[in-house]
């Protein structure tokens, strides 16, 4: 396992995001579900796959039982609900007002979200001695 935490969370943000962007593709593109449901799934998705790398990879949580791992779930998926907000309204503001692609505009935003969510989890959700 790779010792560096950074470079962890690196990787599994980049697998987050290509599992953001497959579902969103998948939802947007196959199936022609409209922009912003597509989004909101995608969004979702990515969050649950997000909690289990980064409890079980990255921070490599220590916390056992059920109520444990719940209330930090809740911790997690309550602070991406900010990070899902700042993505679903870059996308639209980047389509709707500046007219970039959809998808184009939704890679620009998860370089924002990654910072962002790797700031909250490190210092926020998964910080020792909380719970």
């Amino acid at each position: 396992m790779v010792k560096n935490e950074t470079v962890r969370y690196l990787f599994f943000g980049v697998c987050t995001t290509f599992v953001n962007l497959g579902i969103f593709s998948g939802l947007r593109y196959a199936l022609e579900l409209g922009r912003n449901p597509a989004n909101i799934i995608s969004i979702l998705a990515a969050v649950f796959f997000a909690f289990w790398v980064n409890r079980q990879f990255v921070f490599q949580s220590k916390r056992t039982g059920v109520r444990q791992i719940a209330v930090e779930f809740v911790g997690f998926a309550g602070l991406r609900m900010a990070s899902m907000l700042v993505e679903f309204w870059g996308v639209v503001i980047l389509t709707d007002v500046l007219k970039l692609n959809d998808l184009a505009s939704k890679v620009l935003i998860q370089i924002i979200v990654i910072i962002f969510n790797y700031l909250i989890s490190k210092f926020v959700v998964f910080r020792e001695g909380t719970v």
